[in-house]
């Protein structure tokens, strides 16, 4: 597992809740599916207060992963065509800018995961963008990459 902070030196995520899960992700097996591996960390957010993963959230039909308001952190599982982590990242400032969230977290594959595949959203892609845009993604963002 590797990580990196977008926009803060220390994010300020509950270090109750960001603890556990790191745990969590660095201890499933590494034989998991990737729809094994998504829902793990689904119950994971599930039993840490955070609402149903993609709900709809202010009033449209735009989808996050999964938020917590009252810790003000969003939590995106990004496995899937990297065309999607663009999405995700301005839903992300769009939570930010509307003061839904203070942080958000990203969690993806690696190039050396499993998981990877052509095209697929990887947390060097993520890393790579989100400094390219950093004049416009303001929301801090811890993104952790699962090898």
């Amino acid at each position: 597992m590797i990580t990196s902070i977008h926009k803060v030196n220390d994010p300020k995520i509950n270090r109750k809740l960001l603890t556990p899960l790191i745990d969590l992700i660095v201890n499933i097996d590494s034989n998991s599916s990737k729809k094994e591996f998504k829902n793990e960390i689904n119950n994971f957010l599930l039993d840490n207060n955070f609402d149903t993963p993609g709900r709809n959230y202010f009033l449209s039909s735009k989808q996050i992963y999964s938020i917590n308001e009252k810790e003000g952190v969003a939590v995106c599982v990004q496995t899937g065509h990297f065309g999607m982590m663009f999405y995700d990242l301005f839903k992300l400032e769009y939570l930010y800018k509307k003061e839904f969230i203070d942080n958000a977290i990203i969690i993806c594959p690696t190039l050396y995961t499993k998981f990877y595949q052509n095209n697929v959203t990887t947390f060097e892609k993520i890393i790579e963008e989100t400094e390219d845009f950093k004049d416009q993604i303001n929301v801090p963002i811890l993104t952790i990459g699962v090898e």
